[in-house]
């Protein structure tokens, strides 16, 4: 290492050991994950089996010759556009290698993600204060922080992989503006391409943090030269988003789309208290999350830290400069959208409606489509983490006791920071999917129970089978879905399903449980148009409460056009049909798995 009046430089061989040891970490942080790789994935399955049917999806697709941002695998016959769901193309392109095991692929990502938050913090710490024992500090910080975790725990990998790149991209921002660099606006363009085709609220908080920071730093940086090449890299990605949004994924119509509304956008939401409350998996301090005002299963911790907070705070007064104002601006902002359409503060309520900037915000394209503000509490993180580091490098140069300094942040960190270990969850497989995966052919698979899933909220859903399960079921039998799980619905489609003849009964019977049949009574001729017109060759009712009215319901319905009924040892039935009442000669056999 060599120290340089305030400067400390780490030789590299150093490095390399803080990177194993940010891997090491990482495996502890989700252990026993390690054990389990390829079996099991890390946290509460929560979205991350959708995951794993996008890449399934995205790579099936290229190699049938069809474009993987449009499927009829689910919603048919209408479809989908992946640009109303988690597409992810970045991240699948890799999956190619895993395409017989993508729980493994998926454990692997979750692995490496916090490592690369981790290296991409320092690497942005590194060059804010050119002290490297602050900046590997740092990188700990923000790649095992109660954010990152609580991510982890709740199978938010699109998450957890798109705030892994946030980092590299505002060090690119920064050094474009010192420099007016062409290598550095490419890397800026690159990190927001990755995170905009990887996750929307990552996406978003980063374009704020980007824009706000990019304020600050232009009175004190900008030249011409950095004009020229400003406008020169607006035209070029404006251009590419045109080609992308028009030839490659096909258009969306985002007033078509349904959203959650002012009851997401005000309950999703940070509670601006909770930013101190420890979290639940914090092995010393996890008593105190009790005292959360916002107990939810999405981004259950945010938690900054009392004491890391501090050190930031400390990190702005001591370093003054443009760069640290603009980080420390960027956050505050971060912070107040994150607060949503209603801004709380325990149980004070601040600020509600257009007088919060969310809602403003949200008026704009592209964030219209937000509706859990929560999550954009990632950029909070990211400037709070990276201002502690500034922190701790204007300390440990005055003291001029580096090591002592580094040794008591790191204690500080295990208090406030402190994680050992992530439950594992498997995602279990009926017998009678595996069964319907024998069966030949394309066609389509009605699940009750599992209807039209979106963020806020669906259609035929009694949440009894999580739909993320549904979907990732799907890469196993290969059957176009009746049902599906994506992030946003169209009005248009949802109203189709509605609407369908028989299809909008039976989706309107099975929402929420209710086990009640319109009672409509329907002839032969518009039964077969029902089955003609979705393709529909299987019904699977799943083993709860309401099970046996429904059975009655399709047996009543489909009486003549059942080729065969089978029932798993878990109790799922599965009605295999043929539109041909004639054709219907095995109605009578109940074979078990």
């Amino acid at each position: 290492m060599t120290i340089t009046g305030p400067e400390l430089r780490f030789a590299p061989r150093i490095w390399i050991l803080i990177l194993l040891g940010y891997g090491l970490l990482s495996v502890a942080v989700t252990y026993p994950l390690v054990t389990q790789l390829g079996v099991a994935l890390p946290g509460l399955p929560g979205d991350l089996p959708g995951y794993l049917w996008s890449f399934d999806l995205f790579w099936s697709s290229l190699l049938a010759g069809e474009s993987p941002f449009f499927t009829t695998r689910v919603l048919f016959p209408l479809g989908v556009n992946m640009a109303q769901s988690a597409s992810m193309p970045f991240l699948a392109v890799p999956a190619f290698f895993f395409l017989s095991d993508l729980i493994l692929y998926a454990d692997l990502l979750s692995l490496v993600a916090p490592v690369c938050a981790a290296a991409g913090m320092a690497a942005l710490v590194r060059a804010l204060t050119r002290h490297d024992a602050a900046a590997a500090f740092a990188g700990l910080l923000f790649g095992f922080s109660p954010i990152m975790m609580a991510l982890m725990l709740h199978g938010r990998l699109a998450q957890l992989v798109a705030v892994a790149a946030m980092p590299f991209g505002i060090l690119a921002l920064v050094s474009f503006m010192r420099t007016a660099g062409l290598r550095p606006l490419l890397g800026l363009s690159a990190v927001t391409w990755w995170v905009a085709f990887t996750q929307v609220y990552p996406a978003a908080s980063f374009l704020v943090m980007v824009a706000v920071i990019g304020l600050a730093l232009m009175p004190s940086h900008l030249t011409t030269k950095h004009v020229g090449r400003i406008a020169l890299a607006a035209v070029g990605n404006i251009a590419l988003a045109w080609f992308v949004m028009t030839v490659v994924i096909p258009p969306m119509d985002t007033s078509d789309v349904a959203r959650g509304g002012f009851g997401f956008t005000s309950g999703s939401v940070v509670n601006l208290a909770d930013v101190l409350v420890p979290s639940a998996a914090n092995p010393m301090l996890g008593s105190l999350h009790a005292y959360a005002w916002d107990q939810n299963d999405d981004v259950d911790s945010y938690f900054l830290g009392w004491g890391i907070v501090a050190l930031a705070l400390g990190g702005v007064v001591a370093r003054r400069n443009a760069e640290t104002v603009g980080l420390a601006l960027g956050g505050v902002v971060a912070l107040l959208l994150a607060c949503g359409s209603v801004m709380r503060a325990g149980s004070f309520e601040l600020l509600s409606h257009d007088w919060t900037p969310f809602e403003w915000l949200a008026r704009l394209p592209f964030f219209v489509l937000l509706d859990a503000p929560r999550r954009l509490v990632v950029g909070v993180s990211l400037a709070v983490t990276a201002l502690a580091g500034v922190g701790v490098a204007a300390i440990a140069t005055r003291t001029g006791h580096w090591r002592l300094v580094l040794l008591g942040v790191l204690a500080l960190a295990v208090v406030e920071y402190g994680h050992l270990g992530t439950p594992v969850s498997e995602i279990p497989i009926p017998e009678i999917y595996e069964q319907l995966a024998a069966s030949p052919g394309d066609r389509t698979l009605l699940e009750l129970g599992g209807g039209l899933a979106y963020s806020g909220g669906g259609l035929g859903l009694d949440w009894s089978t999580p739909s993320a399960f549904l979907m990732y079921w799907q890469t196993i039998h290969r059957k176009p879905r009746v049902g599906g799980y994506v992030s946003r619905v169209t009005h248009t489609a949802y109203d189709w399903f509605q609407d369908a003849p028989i299809m909008g009964d039976i989706l309107t019977m099975a929402h929420a449980g209710r086990g009640a049949w319109s009672g409509t009574t329907y002839t032969p001729d518009e039964v077969t148009t029902f089955l003609r017109t979705f393709n529909l060759g299987y019904v699977i009712i799943p083993p709860y409460p309401p099970q046996p009215q429904y059975a009655e319901v399709i047996e009543t319905l489909l009486a003549g056009r059942i080729a065969k009924t089978e029932t798993d040892a878990e109790g799922f039935i599965l009605y295999t049909l043929v539109d041909d009442p004639g054709a219907a000669t095995l109605r009578d056999e109940t074979p078990h798995i």
